[in-house]
């Protein structure tokens, strides 16, 4: 059945009864060019800004990269504890009493702890934002820190090993997601490679500090 031929037609040609929808190519366009780009204008934003101060995104680029430093530096300790004790096995079986196989077990205790304390840190992080998560993180492992030192037995060391790395654990599960929440899709690359020098770099060259403190001192003191 045709349409009743005493309705004119649009000059588009297109019947009056049913309308079509604008097409969505010119509204895209339009999307397009209002991204916000960067300062040169090459290169669109990725995720886009949302106006306001307290989006990270909006923030000079000397406050995002002091705190992707931060967070490295704390990544750099705290990556660098899982081996902290490596120089210093002989010392610790001996004021202990114990061997050295055991003394071996506060690593794997201790990475034991990253594990677990990832659990918790990941949805506590989604519930309650990343830098709180951090910071209670931080205190955390200082306190820790002190209980290792200070432990008066070798049980004790073990369990301070374990909570120790529990409170280390949002610098394993939560770095890459800050870096994504912090900078833009084409800033990511750079920054990912310092963070994960960091990591990589404190497990490999804090043993070597820890090492002249074993000697000079004492084990604890690693812990101080």
């Amino acid at each position: 059945m045709g349409f009743p031929e005493h309705i004119p037609m649009t000059p588009g040609g297109r019947h009056p009864l049913f309308p079509v929808a604008h097409t969505t190519s010119a509204v895209e366009e339009k999307t397009k060019k209002e991204k916000k780009k960067t300062d040169d204008g090459k290169i669109i934003l990725e995720p886009q800004p949302e106006d306001s101060e307290n989006d990270p995104l909006n923030w000079p680029a000397w406050r995002r990269d002091s705190a992707l430093l931060t967070l490295g530096f704390y990544c750099m300790v705290g990556g660098g504890m899982t081996p902290i004790l490596a120089a210093g096995f002989t010392d610790v079986a001996k004021d202990y009493d114990v061997t050295e196989e055991q003394v071996a077990l506060t690593t794997g205790l201790y990475m034991m702890g990253l594990g677990l304390g990832s659990v918790v840190a990941s949805p506590t992080a989604i519930l309650f934002g990343k830098r709180p998560v951090y910071l209670v993180s931080a205190l955390f492992f200082v306190a820790t820190s002190v209980w290792c030192a200070i432990s008066p037995s070798f049980a004790s060391l073990c369990v301070a090993r374990v909570f120790q790395g529990m409170a280390v654990s949002p610098v394993e599960c939560l770095p890459s997601a800050t870096i994504a929440e912090i900078f833009f899709l084409h800033e990511r690359a750079f920054r990912i490679g310092i963070y994960t020098l960091l990591l990589l770099g404190g497990k490999n060259l804090v043993p070597l500090v820890s090492a002249v403190v074993i000697q000079s001192l004492s084990w604890r003191w690693v812990f101080w």
